[in-house]
């Protein structure tokens, strides 16, 4: 199975979106 997570994390003030891919 392949699971895909998206976060957002506040870096520098600014909201990043971060893909983690996770198999």
């Amino acid at each position: 199975m392949n699971c895909i997570c998206t976060t957002f994390s506040k870096l520098s003030g600014t909201d990043i979106p971060i893909i983690l891919y996770q198999y």
